[in-house]
C-alpha cells in the first residue's frame, strides 16, 4: 500500500466530492489502522478503498479505487433493492484485479 498520508488525501479528496467511503481492501495489515476505524476493512490481494454516492434518482454509484501512486478506479452503479450489490461490488473487484495483470496501472 502507499504512503497513509497519500491515502488520506484520497479519502479526503473524495469526500469532498461527495462521497462516502464505504470499505477497504487491504492485502496486509495496516500499519496505520486510525485511518481505517470507521469502515469496514477486508483482507484480500487488493489494497483498494470503496467509495459511495447516491444520485437523485435514487441509484447508488460505487467507485474503487487502487491504492497506489497511479490513479485506477472502477464504477458500477446500483439502481434499486433487486441488485445484488455483494455481487455488482465482487465483479468490480474483478476488473480491477484483470486490469491490474494487464499492467494497465503500475502498483
Amino acid at each position: 500500500m502507499i504512503d497513509p498520508a497519500v491515502v488520506r488525501d484520497i479519502i479526503l479528496t473524495y469526500e469532498k466530492h461527495g462521497w462516502a467511503f464505504r470499505r477497504v481492501l487491504l492485502s496486509d495489515e495496516p500499519a496505520h489502522s486510525d485511518l481505517f476505524s470507521d469502515v469496514a476493512v477486508v483482507s484480500t490481494d487488493l489494497d483498494a478503498a470503496w467509495f459511495s454516492r447516491t444520485s437523485n434518482n435514487g441509484a447508488t454509484a460505487w467507485e474503487i479505487r487502487h491504492l497506489s501512486t497511479r490513479p485506477l478506479a472502477f464504477l458500477t452503479v446500483v439502481f434499486d433493492a433487486t441488485d445484488d450489490l455483494d455481487a455488482r461490488l465482487s465483479e468490480t473487484e474483478g476488473r480491477l484485479r484483470d486490469a491490474l495483470k494487464k499492467g494497465i496501472a503500475s502498483v
